[in-house]
């Protein structure tokens, strides 16, 4: 079974994207990641440098393999402006 998840990324940084129905899933909150990563009301973007793997350790420790679906912004991403974890 696998689980796709949503790699955002811009032409700085780049995030991983988990709505709040599988953070519910995979045991997470909002909590369980740091101010480096933003959140809006579909779900976290987790920056990729630090938090990412919270989300890989997540799914891959309940079996799961993750197959990643990229979207790429040039410029700026718009997750720059949401509200930090």
């Amino acid at each position: 079974m696998t689980e796709t998840i949503k790699h955002h990324k811009d032409g700085g940084h780049g995030w991983l994207f988990i709505s709040y129905p599988l953070m519910k899933k995979y045991g997470l909150s909002r909590d369980s990641f740091s101010s480096f990563s933003y959140l809006d009301d579909k779900g976290v973007y987790a920056e990729e440098d630090c938090d990412a793997q919270i989300i890989i350790k997540a799914i891959e420790g309940a079996g799961k393999k993750i197959v990643f679906r990229g979207k790429y912004t040039d410029g700026q991403s718009e997750i720059r402006s949401l509200e930090r974890c």
